[in-house]
């Protein structure tokens, strides 16, 4: 009789979708509408009625989105046509028009998200001790699912084009639901004893207790309308959706607990906010190049090219990887390419294996362009020459500040005090000063004779062109003499050695 009963009570799910009525919006409502409301309002719906959207991406990123009212598992008769009614709980401050439905061929791709496992190492008590290892199989639940419509709908348009379908169904509390919820939530507690500071046991733990006693149960269906299927792409939505990677494994019964979720735990919306929508319209990485150079990154198992624009590669790349996982081939890979492109590049390996790995590269028509400094060859000779040329340049004035900060911050950071007003105006002069020595002695070791060679400085101030250099010397002199000058006095370096 209790099977007889759970079969009579049971929802026919093998019943394909009925739609009811279909509507497109014409504008989207902001973040900040969307943030006060939730999907509650689809709990108040008969059981099997589903509100479902369907949002079209192109690959500029224009949106266009469409909100339907289904059935399942009942005529499409049976049932009020309320989606003009729903309209401004679920887009509040939208405007919907009503259309009529066209039945289209659509093969949509379902995704669902993987199953957790947990597992733990406990040891058997007895006289034989040994481990054992538990596994629990759980849903990641809804409440921590990151559900980030924009990156999904990103996603797509990065793809080509194609339709993100995301459906929120009230479902009929029956025996069979139930019976699943009862048992997945012995499950879970028996995890929390054993897991207890696990974040996806606990919330699990909440949205399951709470879907037995809430009359109101949510089920989510996602699904994508692409130009071309891919497992990667699949994977992709799945984790800006749920968290996890898309699942190939359908259901062990007829309740499927990964999209089953109590109305207050349900994610809060099936649409993409106004701001979601301009952002992906503007956002240029969607768009294909139209010029400038393409960086090649590596090819899908689909022969999908994965590629970076210049505009990409100006806002900086940080490659993050365990050893082993091809961090030094992608850069190698990308430095390479822009030395066969004709470009300047500059490496700076302290390893020394991705340098080697470039220089090995290097093709024959540029290899009379390489500089290749080694600091830890002991027979090599390679300089870094710190002092422009030029005193009344911007160069100069970075070259001076940076100096400056080295010998406050990193080379005498113990002793602020000697590096005050006057420290600064003295070592900025001297340093103008060489600017204009003559090449083989325009050097940072040459600073100190600019105050212990007399010779040395008149040549250099006879010939710097800066007026304001020039005077400043001739009143040093004036004030002190030419004792007054020494380097150690004057920048409080003793002998002057560290430079």
């Amino acid at each position: 009789m209790g099977k007889l009963k759970e079969r009579f009570l049971a929802l026919e799910d093998s019943e394909c979708w009925h739609e009811i009525e279909e509507g497109a919006l014409l504008c989207l409502p902001d973040s900040a509408q969307l943030d006060r409301t939730s999907l509650e309002a689809i709990a108040a719906l008969p059981p099997g009625t589903a509100i479902s959207s369907k949002i079209s991406i192109t690959p500029d990123g224009s949106l266009t989105v469409l909100l339907k009212q289904m059935s399942r598992g009942r005529d499409e008769t049976s049932l009020v046509p309320l989606l003009e009614m729903m309209v401004p709980s679920i887009a509040p401050g939208s405007r919907i028009v009503l259309g009529q439905r066209v039945r289209s061929p659509e093969r949509k791709i379902s995704i669902v998200p993987e199953w957790r496992t947990v597992h733990n190492v406990v040891t058997s008590p007895g006289p034989f001790m040994r481990e054992e290892e538990r596994h629990f199989r759980l849903p990641k639940p809804p409440s921590t699912w990151p559900w980030d419509i924009r990156r999904a709908l990103a996603t797509l348009a990065a793809a080509g084009n194609g339709s993100l379908f995301l459906t929120a169904e009230k479902v009929e509390r029956n025996a069979r639901t139930l019976k699943e919820l009862s048992q997945f939530h012995e499950e879970l507690i028996a995890a929390s004893y054993i897991f207890p500071e696990d974040r996806a046991v606990i919330a699990g733990l909440l949205n399951c207790k709470a879907m037995l006693e809430n009359q109101a149960l949510l089920r989510f269906e996602v699904a994508i309308l692409a130009t071309r299927e891919s497992e990667t792409l699949r994977s992709l939505i799945a984790m800006s959706l749920f968290g996890t990677l898309a699942s190939n494994v359908a259901a062990a019964s007829e309740v499927d607990l990964r999209l089953l979720a109590a109305s207050r735990f349900a994610p809060a919306r099936i649409l993409p906010s106004k701001e979601e929508a301009t952002d992906l319209l503007v956002t240029q990485p969607l768009r294909k190049a139209k010029e400038g150079k393409l960086w090649r990154i590596a090819s899908s198992a689909e022969g999908i090219e994965v590629t970076l624009s210049d505009r990409d590669r100006a806002r900086h790349m940080y490659v993050i990887g365990g050893t082993g996982t091809g961090k030094t081939t992608l850069l190698c890979s990308t430095i390479l390419q822009d030395i066969r492109a004709g470009e300047t590049v500059v490496v700076v390996d302290c390893h020394g294996d991705l340098a080697k790995m470039v220089s090995a590269g290097v093709p024959s028509e540029r290899v009379g362009d390489v500089i290749y400094a080694d600091a830890a060859n002991i027979g090599g000779r390679f300089a870094i020459e710190l002092v422009p040329s030029c005193a009344d340049s911007s160069s100069f004035e970075i070259a001076a500040d940076t100096l400056s900060g080295i010998f406050k911050g990193a080379m005498y950071s113990d002793t602020p005090e000697g590096f005050g007003p006057m420290w600064e105006s003295y070592f900025r002069n001297s340093f103008a000063l060489l600017a204009g020595a003559s090449e083989s002695e325009r050097c940072l070791a040459s600073l100190p004779r600019v105050f212990n060679d007399p010779a040395f400085r008149r040549q250099l101030i006879e010939a710097c062109a800066i007026p304001s250099v020039k005077e400043f010397w001739t009143s040093a002199k004036r004030a002190g003499g030419e004792a007054a000058l020494g380097c150690s006095d004057i920048l409080g370096i003793h002998g002057c050695e560290d430079l």
